[in-house]
């Protein structure tokens, strides 16, 4: 899949990481024992993925989805609204 913000990128390993990490995040929702490991495991993951990928290389729906995880897991981590929205 080409990225139309750089037309000679394509980002198939930055959607195969993406979609990785979208299931252990929709693993982790689906959970009955959610523990601190696990949340601390996956704000890891989602920290080096923004790390290693900046967002101007990232499809819009690549973006999307990673922001709606990194929101859900600031609320689930303790934010409010107001924290985010600022």
């Amino acid at each position: 899949m080409k990225n139309p913000n750089n037309p000679s990128r394509t980002t198939t390993h930055i959607s195969d990481q993406l979609a990785l990490l979208a299931w252990a995040y929709d693993t982790w929702l689906e959970s009955e024992d959610k523990d601190d490991t696990q949340f601390n495991y996956l704000s890891g993951l989602l920290l080096n993925f923004a790390r290693s990928n900046s967002p101007d290389v990232l499809l819009p729906e690549e973006y999307a989805t990673f922001m709606q995880i990194s929101r859900d897991l600031c609320v689930a981590g303790g934010m409010s609204d107001d924290e985010l929205n600022s």
